[in-house]
This record gives structure tokens, sequence and C-alpha cells, in this order.
């Protein structure tokens, strides 16, 4: 799984790495430790053409009757047969730009953080589903969203099992697009990092969702 990654890009920045074209939004704070139910950017194409949105992580079905058990994560063997993810997935995927995520491996008793990044540093864009939920008590809609998980890569699972999805510039459009068969979907979520994902440990700061600071992503030991 993924529980938690941090979001430090600002959206100019974003925009220009994601090539998107030019649009107003509302600027977020950077967030060294993003959690479900935090406000976060995704890129979609909904209305046609890229564009990024604001949305809360942790997603609500559209046929939910409260909000009260969101999804942060989505199990890309699955995603087809679930009820929760099986509408998202066949026609409101996304982008989820980061930082890094953070991941725990387990040592005896203990726990131990590894931030992951890209090894040349680039934002790493996650796979994403969104879904649109209305309050029945309010009457307003809650856009939400989980990150697609798969098996580790070879070179990543002594940290942990699970990772999420990471898309190539040059996978973007086939995960976004409408038209892409699921078959073509399915091959986008093999776990396939090459190297292209580092990680290392850092301090146990990071369990508390109230530390958020980019000390957070200083390697174990460094002052």
């Amino acid at each position: 799984m993924c529980g938690r990654y941090a979001a430090a890009e600002n959206p100019d920045e974003l925009k220009m790495f994601l090539e998107l074209p030019d649009q107003s939004i509302e600027p977020l704070a950077p967030n060294y430790n993003v959690a479900p139910t935090h406000p976060v950017y995704v890129v979609d194409e909904l209305s046609g053409e890229r564009a990024m949105r604001i949305v809360s992580w942790g997603l609500i079905p559209s046929w939910a009757k409260d909000a009260k058990r969101p999804w942060p994560n989505a199990r890309a063997d699955t995603l087809a047969e679930k009820p929760s993810f099986r509408n998202a997935f066949a026609k409101t995927r996304c982008l989820v730009p980061a930082s890094g995520w953070y991941e725990w491996q387990s040592v005896n008793d203990t726990k131990q953080p590894f931030f992951f990044q890209r090894a040349d540093h680039d934002p790493v864009v996650m796979a994403g589903l969104l879904e649109a939920w209305k309050n029945p008590e309010t009457g307003q809609w809650l856009r939400t969203m989980t990150l697609v998980t798969t098996d580790a890569a070879a070179d990543l699972e002594y940290i942990h099992d699970r990772m999420p999805v990471v898309l190539e510039r040059d996978e973007w459009s086939t995960w976004l697009s409408p038209q892409t068969p699921p078959q073509a979907l399915h091959e986008l979520m093999n776990p396939t990092t090459a190297g292209m994902v580092s990680a290392y440990p850092i301090s146990t700061r990071v369990n508390s969702v109230r530390n958020n600071d980019s000390e957070l992503l200083a390697p174990l030991g460094n002052k």
C-alpha cells in the first residue's frame, strides 16, 4: 500500500512539467506528509483536454451512502472487478504528481520509514482513479482520488511488497485516454521501475502527520 507521500512542487512547476495548458488553480501549500483526506493535485482529461484539479485523497464511490470509508489505495489486479473501483477504472483515471512516497520496512519489532523518489529527482507521476460523490445531506459534490498500487519492483521489494504504479511520460496519455483498451491499461500497471526509483531510510518523524517539513525527506543520519 501507499499511506503517505510528499507533494512539495508548486502548481506552476507542475503545469510546466506535465505539459498542461495554462489555467488558474488554487495554490496548495507544500505538503511533505500527505495523508488520506488531504487536498492534493491530480491531472485528468475529463473536459476533453488535460487539466489539473484539487481533490481529496481517499476515493468515495459514487454510490456510497456516506464518506466514512475513503479508499486511499486500489490494487491493480482487482480494479476491473471491485465495485468500489471498476467505474473509475473504466472512465475516470488520473495522474497524481508527487515528490515521492513513503513506505515502512518491518525489521523485527520495528518499522523503518523509507522515502522513494525518482532517481533523476523529477516529480513522480503515479496512476490514480477519480470519483465524484454527492453528499445526500448537503447536496455538495466531493471529488476524491485513490492511488493504484501493484507488486513492488524487484529492486524495491526488500523494503515493502507493494508500491504505487509509477508512470513514465510516454505512458501518461495512454493512462488518461478513455479509448485505451483494458489490456493496455493492465500492461502499464506492471512493476517495471528498473532503477528509475530509488529509496533511502529517513527519520521516524514522518510517522506523525503533525510533522510536515522538508526535513522529513532528509536521509537518516544527515544533519
